[in-house]
Order: structure tokens, then sequence, then C-alpha cells
């Protein structure tokens, strides 16, 4: 088994849990036009599918695309480098223009020169998911203006596919900050960001596909699919047969929240002998989920004081009005764009039909229905695992 490997003339060092490979070396073009940084450039070879339980496999070789995009690298990094740094000045003007609140006028960052006084060391991160025989990169670093989550770029070659918190640089870019990239490459980002989505859409319906039989005839169970289910039986699948990997189908089917789907998953024959990652019996869960609807279903609705009192007791007793520190934070994470500022706007209408701000929120009597349908149906759960045990 290797533990080095040359590439461009620098050796890389396989890591201890045989997930990757490292190299210290040198890049020019992060600290100043001229000078030199040290950095640690890491290959990623943890080939999961991102979907299953399964280990990963260990103990890989960079692929060809990896290498290729590690040569890229190194022979155009003065390019690369100014690219990643105009988007992280691009991305910091965005992110302070958002948020201006939290910041003096003299902050502001209006230069490459400020940006390299605001920005810590740089990491490399090389992606396994690779776009026509080259992997894409991972630039991260910390930076000033937003501490909490630093600052990552995605790179295709010479072409930066996203930008925004640090998460960007190792996890699948999706490109939620477009317009404030150059529009010159935007044909590029996006063909390239279309393939990763292709990758990732086909690895889940891969993933899924190589599912055992037991666990997709659970899988069937629980949503009801009786043709599904009456197929995979007469391949001779069989609900005990799911691996450990997966939870035991009898608590597969109880967080369905369906009684009827708890009762078939019984009917097929589902151990209820069986124990939960934390240690609880199936009655014992049954338990656990009623009391904790319970709790969070007492939650009032539509009662403006009686929210203020608990959100005050819940920050703390010298915050001002707790409604308006509800609201600032949504519209900090809103100044952020994307599919934040969307997840901000949804949890605003949710909070606002708490509080009863919103004129068009469910009525008090029939969220209580609802509530006592949830109820209702938990209960059942527990009398059904109660009554089979």
């Amino acid at each position: 088994m290797k533990k080095t490997i040359q590439i461009e003339g620098l050796w890389f060092t396989r890591d201890e849990e045989g997930a990757g490979w490292s190299c210290e070396t040198e890049l020019k073009g992060w600290n100043g036009p001229h000078e030199s940084c040290d950095v640690v450039i890491e290959i990623d070879t943890e080939m999961s599918d991102g979907f299953s339980s399964q280990p990963l496999v260990p103990d890989l070789e960079p692929t060809e695309a990896q290498i290729a995009a590690v040569k890229y690298l190194l022979e155009n990094q003065s390019r690369i480098i100014e690219r990643v740094l105009d988007a992280s000045l691009r991305w910091a003007r965005y992110f302070m223009e958002n948020n201006e609140d939290w910041f003096d006028e003299d902050e502001a960052i209006e230069s490459v020169s400020q940006l390299r006084d605001n920005i810590g060391a740089l990491e490399i991160l090389v992606s396994p998911q690779a776009v026509d025989g080259f992997a894409w990169i991972g630039f991260s670093t910390d930076c000033e203006w937003d501490e909490e989550h630093g600052l990552g770029i995605a790179v295709w070659k010479d072409t930066v596919i996203d930008v925004g918190h640090a998460d960007v640089a190792f996890s699948t870019p999706y490109g939620g900050f477009d317009e404030i990239l150059p529009i010159e490459e935007k044909e590029t980002r996006e063909n390239v960001l279309s393939s990763l989505e292709e990758q990732e859409q086909q690895a889940e319906a891969e993933y899924l596909a190589s599912l055992p039989d037991s666990v997709k005839l659970v899988q069937a169970i629980c949503i009801g699919d009786q043709d599904e289910v009456q197929r995979l039986k007469q391949r001779g699948a069989k609900v005990n047969d799911t691996p450990a990997t997966f939870p035991p189908p009898i608590f597969m089917a109880m967080q369905t929240q369906d009684p009827a789907a708890v009762a078939a998953m019984i009917a097929e024959g589902a151990s209820l002998s069986v124990k939960n990652h934390e240690g609880q019996t199936p009655v014992e869960f049954a338990q656990q989920m009623i009391e904790t609807f319970s709790m969070s279903s007492q939650m009032p609705l539509g009662d403006p004081e009686l929210m203020r009192e608990m959100i005050s007791e819940f920050l703390g007793e010298d915050v001002g009005d707790p409604y308006d520190v509800v609201q600032d934070t949504l519209n900090e994470i809103r100044g952020l764009g994307g599919e934040l500022a969307d997840a901000a706007d949804e949890i605003g209408g949710m909070f606002d039909r708490l509080a009863g701000e919103d004129s068009e929120s469910t009525p008090q009597s029939s969220h209580d229905s609802e509530q006592q349908e949830t109820l209702d149906a938990l209960q059942q759960i527990l009398e059904i695992v109660r009554q089979a045990k």
C-alpha cells in the first residue's frame, strides 16, 4: 500500500485514516502579489455516495481528475488565486452591504489589499467530484467580517463556481450567490453546477437502487405501497432481514406517525424485541414521541403576550422586546440572500402565525384540532405496540 505519491514534483502523504492525501507547499499571490504563502493541499478520496450509512471506502489513491486539478492549480496558481481573491472581495462587499448594521464605515473592504488584512491562512481541498476530467477545488479561510462562518470559494479549473461561507469549500456547490460573480463566466458556472447536481441525483438514485430488498420492503410498508410490498415479498424480502446499519423496521414505521403503517409492519412480522440506537424499546419510544409532541403543542398560538413571555424567558430578561430580537435576527439572515433568505421568510411566516401577527393564520380551533389528531395518532401507535407485545 502506497504511503506517498508524487504530483508535479510534490510529495503527497496518505493520512492515518486512509481518507485522503495531503502536501505542504507554497502558493503565490494570497498574501501579496509577489509573496508566497505556506498552504496544505488536501485531496479527498473518501468515495462515499453521500446518502449511505455504509462505511467509507478507505485507502483509495487520487483519481485522474483530482491529479489533473492539482496540476492545473500549480501551473495556473497566480491566475486562480487572483480570481479567488476577486470572488472573496465580492462576497465581503455583498455580506457587509446586506448587514450594514453590524459594521462601522471604517470597516468597509474596498480593495484586495484591504481584503488581505481581513482574511487568514488558506486551506485547499480537492473534491472527489469532477466535471470533464477536472475535480473542483475548495478554498477556505477565516475572515474578520464573519468569524463564525468563515469564507469558502469553489473553483473548477480557473472559474469560480460558488462563493459564501466556509462550507462552500467542502460540500457540493450550488451557486447560491451567482449574481455577485462575473457575468462573463456565468455559462461555465451553470454548466459545471448542472453537472455536479446531476451527479448528486444519480448517486442518490444508485443508492436507492442498491438498497437491500428488505429495506425497500420496509419503505413500501411505511408509505402504504401495497403493489411494491407484494412484489418484494414475492422476491423473498422479509422485514427482519434489514441490515443493522438501518433502524429496526418497527421504529422506521413509528417515525411516520401513522398507526396504519405501524400495524402493517407488525403484521409483516417486524420484531418488537429490538431497541433503537438510544436503547429504547418500541413502547418507550412511543411514550417519548407522545411526551415530546405534548410539550411542543403547548406553544401558544395567536397570543402575543404569552409568546413574549416565553421568548423573554428563553432569551433572558435584558434583551428588550423579544419580538424585535427575533425579527432582527431573521432580517440579518435575509440579508445573506439565496436559500437562507427563503428559509428566513418561511420561519418569519411561522413566527407571525404563532404570535397572531398574520391575519391569515390558522384559527386556534383548527390548530387545536390538528394537534389533537396528531396526538391521537401517537396514542394509537403506543396502544398498537403495547397490544402486539
